[in-house]
């Protein structure tokens, strides 16, 4: 079993599965969040430009921008397939094994798989003929790691946007 940790722990079942995992500790936990957004820089750069050419509409019609039209605007993308393909290809660019690594050595040292840490080569072993699950279980390790600070920044965004005041969107202490 993981130790204790003021910060507590998320768990989640995949696959008949029991993850528990706990919070990176600060600095490891700033490094990671680094090397994923340099990781997903192009790939968000093209969804961001889609966006914006959305929103830059809307605003150009006269009608005043509110943080829900980002999230209308994300929800009502039009996925065509060559944008798709743009996406997943400046991703894949932009992808070095050794940065898929360190992510994957960074949440997988904090991280028990039915009670055993994932260390060494128990994360192998544990994963053996399930890359799908590997992908399942990075996603749910991410969303673990940075859901709150995600959700912090979107409230700020949505204050900002909504906002006359430069003040308002500077999030309470």
């Amino acid at each position: 079993m993981m130790p204790e940790q003021i910060l507590g722990t998320s768990s989640t079942t995949i696959d008949q599965h029991k993850y528990e995992m706990q919070m990176l500790p600060g600095t490891r936990s700033w490094k990671l969040m680094l090397r994923i957004t340099k990781m997903l820089g192009p790939s968000l750069g093209k969804m961001l430009d889609t966006i914006l050419s959305t929103i830059r509409k809307k605003k150009l019609a006269g009608a005043k921008l509110t943080g829900a039209d980002v999230t209308q605007a994300l929800m009502g993308m039009e996925l065509s397939e060559s944008f798709i393909s743009e996406v997943v290809e400046a991703l894949v660019d932009r992808m070095q094994e050794s940065e898929v690594e360190f992510v994957i050595d960074e949440l997988k040292s904090v991280c028990a798989a039915d009670g055993t840490m994932l260390s060494g080569t128990h994360f192998d072993v544990h994963f053996t003929g399930r890359p799908w699950a590997i992908m399942k279980w990075i996603a749910w390790a991410l969303q673990a790691q940075y859901s709150g600070s995600l959700r912090d920044s979107t409230n700020a965004a949505s204050r900002a946007a909504t906002s006359t005041s430069p003040q308002a969107a500077i999030p309470p202490a």
